[in-house]
Formats: C-alpha cells, sequence, structure tokens
C-alpha cells in the first residue's frame, strides 16, 4: 500500500462525558478529535461478513490510515464519521509491511449515545 491509496477524508470523533442520568447511563456529547485525516477504506466483502459476525446484518468496512502518534491515540470507543455515516470502531491492528499503517475496523448501524 502507498500513501497515495488514501483518498477518503475522515474524521475521529470521541465520546465527551458530562455526567449521569438518573439510570446511571453516561451523558454526553460526540465531539471531533484532531483535524480530518486521509484514509483508504474497502468494505468487508459478504464472505468476509459471514464468517465474522453473520447474525448482527451490519455494514462493515476497513479504514485504513498512516501510522503517526494520533493514529496510535485512536481507541475502540471512538468512532469514524466517514461520508455523513458514524462507525463504531470494532477493531484496530497494524498493517505490514513495516507498520507505517494503521487498519480500523468499524460497523455502521451504531446506537447513538
Amino acid at each position: 500500500m502507498k500513501h497515495g491509496d488514501l483518498r477518503e477524508r475522515i474524521q475521529i470523533r470521541e465520546f465527551c462525558g458530562t455526567g449521569r442520568d438518573p439510570l446511571n447511563a453516561p451523558v454526553g456529547v460526540w465531539r471531533n478529535k484532531g483535524t480530518a485525516i486521509w484514509a483508504k477504506r474497502r468494505d468487508v466483502s459478504d464472505g468476509e461478513r459471514h464468517s465474522v459476525d453473520a447474525w448482527r446484518q451490519r455494514r462493515v468496512t476497513r479504514f485504513t490510515i498512516r501510522m503517526s502518534s494520533f493514529a496510535r491515540s485512536i481507541g475502540r470507543s471512538d468512532r469514524v464519521l466517514h461520508d455523513g455515516a458514524e462507525w463504531a470502531i470494532t477493531g484496530i491492528m497494524e498493517v505490514e509491511p513495516g507498520r507505517r499503517f494503521l487498519q480500523l475496523t468499524c460497523e455502521a448501524g451504531i446506537d447513538e449515545g
């Protein structure tokens, strides 16, 4: 993979808690974490999706981003905003060779909260 393959703009978002509601659930807002970054998007094929988690029937995609100190700060509690859709991050892994890229596996159809 080359840096020129990163053609999509994504925004990483983080939850900022402001307290708890009467049922003790977290209350807060999602805000942008850093600035938008370049990524490569690859939707997961039906075969891959069925082997991973077929019963959930959610859209799954992978965003590959350049490794950086910001990329290392991304966690599974963050979300990806791309093309008007919010994606929950379900997996993070370094991509070979040279671990110059980070791959975020994401699901759409997440609950707002």
